[in-house]
């Protein structure tokens, strides 16, 4: 457990892949406040017919980047270590 916890605040993205309901998968992002503490999240689902495996990076980016957005409003600043950071300047 500890290390899937490590790989999602590396990565930046949590991914259930059919844990919750068998037959979908779910892509989800942390949004955060000003004090960068998680405060809420944001999730894409979809069947795993719809979800492969290869659909799995380009939904995470999105995710991402719209949960980037969503904690800017918050008044989070992300720092340089994320990749994502620079998109949203």
């Amino acid at each position: 457990m500890h290390e899937e916890v490590s790989r999602i605040r590396r990565r930046g993205y949590a991914v259930d892949n059919e844990e919750g309901f068998v037959g979908m998968r779910c892509v989800a992002a942390a949004i955060r406040n000003s004090q960068d503490e998680p405060v809420a999240a944001l999730s894409v689902s979809g069947s795993v017919a719809q979800f492969g495996d290869q659909e799995i990076p380009r939904y995470a980016q999105l995710v991402r980047r719209a949960a980037i957005r969503a904690s800017l409003q918050l008044g989070y600043m992300p720092s340089l270590r994320d990749p994502l950071s620079f998109l949203e300047s």
